[in-house]
């Protein structure tokens, strides 16, 4: 069964893009999906977001 929510870690193995560039494009609005808080110190991206942003990238030519 798919995950629904990924850790930084997985969120990198799953776009290739590094931490720093990870929070680049969260910053500068390249419409990347944020982290969502779960606990104070826990934060996750939801993998159908993170997906979305893939296919959005591929559907670009990028």
């Amino acid at each position: 069964m798919e995950p629904l929510v990924l850790n930084l870690k997985a969120v990198q193995e799953r776009t290739t893009l590094c931490k720093s560039e990870i929070y680049k494009r969260i910053k500068n609005g390249d419409n990347f999906p944020a982290p969502r808080k779960i606990t104070e110190n826990r934060s996750v991206w939801v993998a159908a977001e993170v997906d979305a942003w893939i296919l959005s990238r591929i559907g670009e030519g990028v």
